[in-house]
Parts: structure tokens; sequence; C-alpha cells
């Protein structure tokens, strides 16, 4: 059994790693951020683009925060 942690370690190295960020918005009701679009190459000049939001929990209850550090 993994660790919540261990989880989303796993779900951003499987899915994230590699990919570029493209852009942040906020949700059409102002209520949400954190919607990041994220760039993936699929080969030979091929991208494929998907949003990322960074919730609260695993159910999505509001918004959750970024710790970012330089």
């Amino acid at each position: 059994m993994s660790t919540d942690a261990e989880y989303m370690a796993e779900q951003i190295n499987e899915h994230l790693a590699g990919t570029t960020i493209k852009n942040a918005v906020i949700s059409d009701d102002k209520e949400s951020f954190g919607l990041i679009v994220v760039k993936k190459a699929k080969g030979r000049g091929n991208y494929t683009e998907f949003p990322v939001w960074v919730d609260r929990d695993a159910e999505g209850n509001g918004p959750g925060w970024l710790s970012i550090e330089q």
C-alpha cells in the first residue's frame, strides 16, 4: 500500500515528467485557480496539451496551494 504522497509522486513521474508548463488560469467562476496546461511531446513534432488542477484533496473540494521554491 502506498501513501497519498507516494501515489502522487508516481503520477507526476508518469504523466508530468518531461512536460512543459504552457500557462495557468483561473476557473470561469473565479473561485478556483491552478489549472496548469502542460504540453507533452508525442514524438516527431506532435504534442498533446492537457489540464492539471491543483486541488485541495482527491475529491476536488476547492483549490490547493503551490509552494514554489527558487
